[in-house]
């Protein structure tokens, strides 16, 4: 090979070299046609624009990634951003600000699994260059979990988290306000009765058997309680021991006196 020969074979390599090195200088996440554009050799079409761009992952990950957010995230994205979250979760609340324990879990798990797969993608596909509606996503979903977690441990510390579902917490209450009704009303009847004169005890054991149905009812929700019962709570079940006690009390006294009418 002779002197000029050589010299073209070497300007040859060192333009094929800078041609290939600048068909993979494109970053992450710079548009690109195929692999060989990018610096880290990964040309990936997007599922949410119709266009390739270069980025930290390769295909068949980005698409398990993308699969996993739509699989993870529906549910949350379908109520938004956090404080539409935090609206959802009062609206689970009744009228005493009680919330069933297992639909605060469940939705706390929602917001971890859905976050994981936010993270996992965008942590290994974009990394350093996330862009700032995906951050802000990560960002929500971050104060959500931390917001539902602080009411768990809330509603768990002040008494008012129930270990079943709303449905079955619902028929507690209804039943209580069934039998428990008429409990006061009973027990200033109870407390009217002088000992030593005579009463109607088929009236008193009325009265013994339904404040038993209430303290029965309200000792089933006392004890559906994770950890314990608020004190409005267990208040309203004294009451109940309270008047079922003072009516058998009565009751055992007039028999025992023959004071029965």
């Amino acid at each position: 090979m002779d002197k000029r020969t050589g010299v073209c074979v070497m300007v040859a390599l060192c333009w094929a070299l800078s041609t290939t090195s600048l068909a993979q200088n494109k970053r992450v996440p710079e548009d690109c046609a195929n692999d060989a554009d990018c610096e880290k050799g990964n040309c990936v079409q997007l599922k949410e624009e119709s266009k390739k761009v270069c980025l930290y992952c390769p295909q068949g990950d980005y698409d398990t990634y993308w699969s996993d957010v739509q699989s993870k995230c529906k549910n949350l994205d379908e109520i938004g951003r956090y404080s539409d979250l935090k609206s959802e979760l009062q609206k689970s609340a009744n009228r005493r600000d009680e919330f069933s324990l297992p639909w605060l879990k469940n939705r706390r798990d929602l917001n971890a699994d859905c976050l994981t797969a936010r993270s996992t993608r965008e942590n290994s596909c974009w990394k350093d260059q996330i862009d700032s509606g995906h951050k802000q996503q990560i960002d929500d979903l971050k104060e959500a979990l931390n917001a539902t977690d602080g009411l768990i441990n809330e509603s768990i510390r002040n008494g008012k988290a129930y270990k079943v579902d709303r449905e079955h917490f619902d028929h507690l209450t209804e039943d209580e306000e069934d039998n428990c009704k008429n409990l006061r009303k009973d027990f200033e009847w109870l407390s009217s009765l002088k000992e030593d004169e005579q009463a109607d005890c088929t009236e008193i054991s009325s009265v013994a058997n339904r404040a038993h149905d209430c303290r029965e009812v309200r000792k089933s929700i006392v004890e559906v309680f994770q950890d314990r019962a608020s004190s409005e709570r267990t208040d309203a079940l004294k009451e109940a021991e309270a008047a079922e006690s003072e009516a058998k009390r009565m009751l055992d006294l007039k028999n025992s006196k023959n004071l029965c009418k």
